[in-house]
């Protein structure tokens, strides 16, 4: 199954830096010029720019604006189901389970990483 979601970002918004354990992500610019953060670096993106980001701790990443216009950014996932998510700089490790079959209840938390 895949999924995707457009994102609009204003100026000075961000997504959290985080990874998958389960899925795999892209993204891909429509409209603006967001700043993409991964384990390599920053690099500013534009318009039908494309990123891949593969499962684990090499495909972390965050897109951030820092233009003075908003953004457009269209992630699409392999929507895994169960899921963990990790997010480095808040020291969490999020969990969602259920999503996608409709007959089980959906579970949804947080784990604080010591």
């Amino acid at each position: 199954m895949w999924g995707g979601t457009l994102y609009e970002l204003l100026p000075g918004q961000a997504s959290p830096y985080h990874w998958h354990y389960g899925e795999e992500e892209c993204c891909v610019v429509v409209a603006g010029e967001p700043t993409l953060r991964t384990a390599e670096g920053e690099q500013v993106l534009r318009a039908w720019d494309m990123a891949l980001f593969p499962r684990g701790p090499q495909g972390a990443h965050q897109v951030r604006n820092d233009a003075s216009e908003p953004c457009r950014v269209v992630f699409f996932s392999t929507v895994s189901d169960p899921e963990v998510a990790v997010y480095p700089d808040e020291g969490r490790v999020g969990v969602v389970a259920g999503h996608a079959e409709p007959a089980l209840p959906e579970i949804r938390g947080w784990v604080n990483v010591p």
